[in-house]
């Protein structure tokens, strides 16, 4: 609100008639019909700004509107927010010491290196049931006797290794410390 003040050249106490003249005397300064500098425009409206803010609110600056009991019950208001801030900060403290002993803990350990365990276990398993029909597959393909549904099979034991190895490489990126 002061800063709306300076922009005008006035004091704090300035009285309406006050306002008006200075923003009269600003505005033809500043006005970008007769003002060719390149800031003009801006700094006409900054004075716009700060008259029609004045003129709104110039009365209600002078003269509290509140009675006692409204006083009472905004500073009750803003001591309840406060407070409540207050209280958000100790529970995120606390929350994040709670997370750190937690991650600190045996059992949290050991759940995080059986989740490993079984990332790798499931890559593992991805990798012998892409490899394994593919020999099979090499070694039988000569033979009289094969048969392509054989193959198909073998195709979808490939594609079953190929989601497995999809899910285990998820977990192994997307470990949680």
């Amino acid at each position: 609100m002061l800063q709306y003040y300076r922009i005008l050249d006035l004091p704090e106490n300035a009285s309406d008639q006050e306002i008006k003249k200075a923003y009269r005397k600003k505005a033809l300064q500043y006005h970008p019909d007769k003002n060719n500098s390149s800031s003009a425009k801006r700094k006409f409206q900054e004075i716009t700004a700060a008259y029609n803010f004045l003129c709104g609110n110039h009365s209600e600056i002078k003269e509290p509107r509140l009675s006692p009991q409204q006083m009472a019950d905004l500073l009750e208001q803003k001591y309840q927010d406060e407070k409540r801030k207050r209280l958000k900060v100790k529970m995120k403290t606390l929350r994040m010491h709670q997370l750190e002993m937690m991650q600190n803990s045996r059992l949290y350990k050991l759940a995080i290196r059986i989740q490993r365990l079984v990332a790798y276990a499931t890559i593992g398993i991805a990798i012998a049931l892409v490899v394994i029909p593919i020999i099979t597959f090499c070694v039988e393909f000569g033979d009289v006797r094969y048969s392509w549904d054989r193959g198909l099979y073998l195709g979808m034991i490939m594609a079953l290794g190929g989601v497995f190895m999809y899910g285990g490489i998820y977990l192994v990126k997307n470990k949680k410390q």
